[in-house]
């Protein structure tokens, strides 16, 4: 007979096979599936005792994909904020981003965005919605 820790285990699994999600949020969405906060944080514990679930990787992940997508720094951190990276992953991505070439990747976007006909104007608001702050435009 399965436990309800299991079906919490069993769930987990399926909502990871789904799409990337960090331990905090995966422990949010078992809560709201109706599981107990002890079973959830007793699936999310298993997974990551068994490497299924790694926030580091996925914190490296996030960041470099889309640091590559020529996204700014204010971007991505609202993006982390937003998948509910925990507190040290934070600080981490701070020191991965140091290490990016942000003002190459604001570069090539705004070339694309003056090849493809836009504006001043329209470039500046484009790259600001990209997570570059103003007085870098």
């Amino acid at each position: 007979m399965t436990t309800d820790a299991g079906k919490a285990y069993i769930r987990a699994v399926k909502i990871l096979s789904a799409s990337d999600n960090t331990p905090i949020m995966l422990y949010k969405k078992l809560c709201e599936k109706g599981f107990t906060e002890e079973d959830a944080a007793s699936a999310v514990n298993r997974l990551i005792g068994e490497k299924l679930l790694d926030e580091k990787k996925l914190l490296e992940k996030t960041v470099t994909s889309l640091y590559e997508k020529r996204y700014g720094p204010a971007y991505i951190r609202a993006a982390l904020r937003k998948k509910l990276f925990s507190k040290g992953s934070l600080t981490e991505a701070e020191r991965i981003m140091s290490g990016l070439d942000f003002d190459s990747a604001k570069q090539s976007l705004t070339q694309e965005l003056y090849l493809s006909g836009a504006d001043e104007k329209k470039t500046a608001a484009a790259l600001i919605r990209r997570g570059f702050v103003p007085e870098d435009v």
